[in-house]
C-alpha cells in the first residue's frame, strides 16, 4: 500500500514523511522536553513523538486517569448539610440591650439605633430584652465598703438577672465629655459587683471572671468625627470600657460601632445606620 511504500522509503533515505505528504518537522528541544514517556498515563498529546530511528510516530492521546468518587461524594454531603444547618437550624441568641442615653424625655439617635437592632434580632428569632438605664431609680455608689459588702439596690436586681440571662450584650450611649454618661457609669458600678461579675482570688490578682461565655458590642455616638476620636484621642474611654470593665469580668469578644458627626447626619444617613443595626441584630452580633 501507499503507507507501506512511504515507510520503506523512509527506511532507505533516513527521512520520515507524515501522512499528509508534507516534510516532517523535527521536535524542538522545548517541545521535546514537554513530551512525556508513552508509558505514563499523562502522555503529552500536543507534540508528535519520534521513535528510535527518528521517525515521526502517531500522536498519543492521554490515557484516562482514574478518579476516586469518595472525596467528591463527601464534599457534596457536607455542602448539603451546611445548607440544612444554616437554613433550618439557625441558633437563636439571648440578647440584652443596655440603653445608656441619659435623656428619656425625647427620642435620640441612640434610641433609634437600639430599636432597629431589636427589630432585626427579633425578626431573626433571637430573644431580646432591654434595660433603659435612665428610667431606673438607684443611688450612686459612694464607698468601697458598700461596693464589696453592700447589697445591690432592689431596682437593679432585675438588671443583674438580665445580664446572667443574656448571651450577648449591646451597650448604647453618646460620648459625653470624652466618656460614657455618668448614669451609665453608675449603673455598671452597681451591677458589676464582686460576687456577681467576678470573685477575688488569692492565687490570681486579677480575680476570677464571673461573666465568661458572653459577647458584647458597644455602640457609641459622638459629635466629633470618628477618625478624630480614634486617632487623636486614641478612643481612650471606649478602650477603658472594653478592657477595664467588660473584659475584666470575662465578656469576650467585644466589638464596637463608632458613629461620628451625629449632629450633622441627614435622614438618609440615619436610615443607613438603622439598616446596619438591623443586619447586626439579625446576625446576633
Amino acid at each position: 500500500s501507499e503507507l507501506r511504500e512511504r515507510v520503506v522509503a523512509a527506511d532507505q533515505s533516513g527521512r520520515a514523511y507524515p501522512l499528509s505528504g508534507r516534510p516532517a518537522l523535527r521536535n524542538s528541544p522545548s517541545r521535546a522536553s514537554r513530551a512525556r514517556s508513552s508509558d505514563s498515563p499523562h502522555a503529552f498529546s500536543g507534540a508528535p513523538l519520534k521513535d528510535k530511528r527518528g521517525l515521526i510516530g502517531p500522536v498519543r492521546r492521554p490515557a484516562p486517569v482514574a478518579h476516586s468518587g469518595f472525596g467528591f461524594c463527601v464534599g457534596n454531603i457536607l455542602f448539603v448539610f451546611s445548607l440544612l444547618v444554616g437554613g433550618f437550624c439557625t441558633m437563636s441568641k439571648r440578647i440584652l440591650l443596655i440603653q445608656g442615653h441619659p435623656d428619656v424625655a425625647a427620642p435620640h439617635l441612640n434610641h433609634a439605633l437600639a430599636d432597629a437592632y431589636a427589630n432585626g434580632a427579633k425578626a431573626a428569632g433571637h430573644e431580646v430584652r432591654i434595660v433603659n438605664v435612665s428610667a431606673l431609680d438607684f443611688p450612686m455608689l459612694r464607698s468601697q465598703q458598700d461596693w464589696e459588702h453592700g447589697e445591690v439596690p432592689p431596682t437593679l436586681k432585675d438588671a443583674q438577672d438580665d445580664i446572667l440571662w443574656a448571651e450577648h450584650l449591646v451597650v448604647f450611649f453618646p460620648l459625653w465629655l470624652g466618656g460614657m454618661p455618668a448614669v451609665l457609669r453608675a449603673f455598671l458600678e452597681q451591677v458589676l459587683r464582686p460576687g456577681f461579675a467576678f470573685n477575688y482570688s488569692k492565687s490570681n490578682p486579677m480575680g476570677v471572671k464571673g461573666l465568661k461565655g458572653r459577647s458584647a458590642r458597644v455602640v457609641v455616638t459622638m459629635g466629633m468625627p470618628s477618625l478624630f476620636y480614634k486617632w487623636f484621642f486614641r478612643a481612650h474611654s471606649l478602650k477603658a470600657l472594653k478592657r477595664n470593665i467588660l473584659g475584666f469580668v470575662g465578656i469576650a469578644p467585644i466589638r464596637q460601632t463608632v458613629i461620628g458627626m451625629s449632629a450633622n447626619l441627614q435622614p438618609a444617613d440615619v436610615e443607613k445606620l438603622k439598616n446596619m443595626m438591623q443586619k447586626l441584630g439579625r446576625a446576633g452580633q
